[in-house]
């Protein structure tokens, strides 16, 4: 009861907080009335899927002074009312001695975020203010010394000046975690996001996005520290196939560590799109 009445609360707030938002932004035009019934009645009629394969170098991430040059490969899309992002990274690929992954005990990191939309399994509109759409989420992050699992809400939102941002809050189970197993099972709160936008697209295609996320663990127990908090923003110049970019995230007692797991670090990308 009291987990129901903590996600009742965080949703509350969450709606709170963005209820000054305008109701449509500028980069969508109202549908016509013809592709709103089709969008209704043929819940695939947007589906869409995309992978990107990337090579990515990241320094001074935390906790620590962490520094490695690694692969990973993401991807997303829309089925139905299945809304899906994940990734996977392969850590240390160049296998180099002076990476801080070169000897470590994870060298496979795995990201899946499946969302089911309210909206398209009940066929209503439930939109409401800013908030577009809602969600069922999943989110696991699991390598092998550690495992976490986050079931909660989700939502899009109409944010002025975004073509994407989506708010996900809901409850976190540490199924496994080799460092601290005191802390397995059900252990706390969650609140997540992530956005998007397009711009100074070129005639020849080319454009830049900017582009980010947060993460913010709370409320957790037999931890260090009682809360952990990350957030990330870059941009990318992406040129047909090929992307790069730049990202910069902050860390505040990243991984519920108290000490040495604050501060910033620097992620480069080169990648391409299939």
């Amino acid at each position: 009861m009291k987990k129901v009445l903590a996600l009742s609360v965080l949703t509350a707030a969450m709606a709170s907080a963005t209820a000054s938002a305008a109701t449509t932004t500028k980069t969508e035009a109202p549908a016509p009335a013809k592709a709103q019934q089709q969008a209704t009645t043929d819940i695939h009629a947007n589906d869409y899927q995309w992978m990107n394969l990337k090579l990515m170098r990241n320094q001074n991430n935390k906790p620590g002074s962490g520094k490695d040059t690694y692969g990973e490969l993401e991807f997303g899309g829309q089925s139905g009312a299945l809304d899906f992002y994940g990734y996977a990274d392969l850590l240390d690929i160049l296998n180099d001695s002076k990476s801080t992954a070169h000897d470590g005990q994870d060298s496979v990191f795995v990201k899946l975020l499946p969302r089911l939309s309210i909206d398209k399994l009940t066929g209503k509109d439930l939109s409401v203010g800013p908030i577009k759409e809602w969600f069922l989420f999943g989110l696991i992050n699991a390598q092998s010394t550690t495992w976490n699992n986050y079931y909660g809400l989700g939502v899009n939102l109409d944010v002025p000046g975004m073509d994407v941002f989506k708010i996900n809050t809901g409850f976190r189970q540490v199924r496994k975690d080799q460092f601290t197993p005191a802390a397995e099972g059900w252990n706390g709160y969650y609140v997540g996001g992530n956005w998007f936008k397009k711009f100074a697209e070129q005639k020849n295609g080319n454009y830049f996005d900017f582009h980010g996320y947060f993460d913010y663990d709370f409320g957790q127990s037999d931890f260090s520290n009682n809360y952990s908090f990350a957030i990330l923003n870059g941009m990318s110049y992406n040129m047909g196939k090929w992307f790069v970019a730049v990202d910069f995230k902050y860390y505040n007692n990243v991984y519920n560590i108290k000490d040495n797991a604050t501060g910033w670090g620097q992620y480069y990308t080169i990648g391409y799109k299939f």
